[in-house]
């Protein structure tokens, strides 16, 4: 990563909602409780948004 990224608050925001659903999706599917493959299927989609939006800022339009 480069200090470009670091920078983008989107990205950051993103990261921190990615990893706050994945816990989340890990307690439920420990305690049994059927949302968690939801939860998991949206924080895959935002986290994949994210690497997109890392890679263009990195990389900028040659991608």
């Amino acid at each position: 990563m480069n200090w470009p990224v670091l920078k983008d608050n989107k990205w950051c925001i993103s990261l921190i909602i990615t990893l706050i659903f994945l816990f989340a999706s890990i307690i439920l599917a420990y305690r049994e409780i059927e949302y968690w493959v939801p939860l998991l299927i949206i924080s895959i989609l935002i986290s994949s948004y994210s690497v997109k939006r890392a890679s263009k800022l990195t990389y900028g339009d040659k991608r």
